[in-house]
């Protein structure tokens, strides 16, 4: 992993290094997600590998076997809000690596590797929701009592 002073020097960085065996990240950026002091294992890789096992456009599933903790950087687009990564059903943290491209620190041995996609403003929409289903349920409620009454007084 090369931390670099900024983003323009990131984006110049990927001119330079060999992108096979090395990423390269704003040294801003590794520092508040924890990524810089992440340290390369520098034994062979020749028996470790990762493999794209299932793919939606919401969900990818991998399966990973490393002989030690790994920085895997994967093909798809860094979007923090609303990926979510699992390594073995336990949450992790995907990092922002090359620019634009997601990472992820896969420790040593075997491993189920889950991204998926939950929009944050689901969550948000279903208060919304809510609370207008609420309000067209009290008006109804509002307007049937009312010519009740009216049909009473009558």
């Amino acid at each position: 992993l090369v931390c670099v002073d900024n983003a323009d020097a990131e984006s110049e960085a990927l001119n330079t290094l060999d992108l096979r065996h090395a990423a390269v990240t704003d040294i801003t950026l590794a520092a508040n997600s924890g990524l810089n002091a992440w340290k390369s294992n520098e034994d062979s890789v020749t028996h470790d590998f990762i493999r794209l096992e299932s793919y939606a456009p919401n969900k990818l599933t991998y399966k990973a076997e490393t002989a030690s903790e790994r920085l895997a950087v994967f093909s798809e687009i860094y979007y923090p809000h609303g990926w979510h990564l699992l390594i073995d059903e336990q949450e992790a943290t995907i990092y922002r690596v090359n620019y634009t491209l997601r990472a992820a620190i896969i420790p040593q041995g075997a491993h189920t590797i889950m991204m998926y996609f939950v929009p944050e403003a689901l969550n948000s929409d279903k208060w919304a929701t809510l609370m207008v289903l609420l309000i067209i349920v009290g008006s109804l409620i509002s307007i049937l009592v009312h010519y009740i009454k009216q049909w009473r007084s009558n």
